[in-house]
């Protein structure tokens, strides 16, 4: 029993200590990004361009926001849903949190550019960007106007 309080306590432990380190806004009350908290990270993602899954297959990932409007009227997306297609056939659908943020892993093999069809309460896009451009740590942000 009393192994089992050690282990519990150091589990609280490192878990408190772990969570205070990393900030989660900027001074300026803005939510922070992993480039904000710890740059030379986001540097060791951009030599690494592929990650690997529980089962050995590379993942890679791309995240960013999506807001509607543009200028003084310009808000989060929340609850946005984004679809990858590739020839014309969805590879993968997500939903956006409340703030607009996404984030969707794939699996490598697109063949041509990426298409996004995102679909909001404010209105839908469809958007292709050149796979090429797109990196593990490079946001990949959205507007619907």
């Amino acid at each position: 029993m009393k192994t089992i309080w050690i282990f519990l306590f150091a589990i609280i432990w490192v878990t408190v200590s772990c969570s205070n380190r990393i900030p989660r806004e900027n001074p300026d009350g803005t939510p922070t990004t992993p480039s904000v908290i710890m740059p030379e990270a986001i540097a060791v993602n951009e030599i690494a361009v592929a990650v690997t899954d529980y089962m050995g297959n590379v993942v890679r990932k791309i995240s960013g926001h999506i807001y509607c409007g543009e200028g003084l009227s310009q808000r989060p997306a929340n609850r946005a849903r984004i679809d990858l297609i590739d020839k014309k056939k969805i590879l993968l659908t997500v939903t956006s949190d409340m703030d607009g943020t996404y984030s969707l892993s794939y699996q490598p093999g697109i063949k041509e550019n990426f298409q996004f069809s995102i679909t909001a309460s404010c209105g839908s896009i469809k958007e292709s960007l050149n796979k090429d451009l797109i990196k593990n740590s490079t946001p990949v942000d959205f507007w619907i106007k």
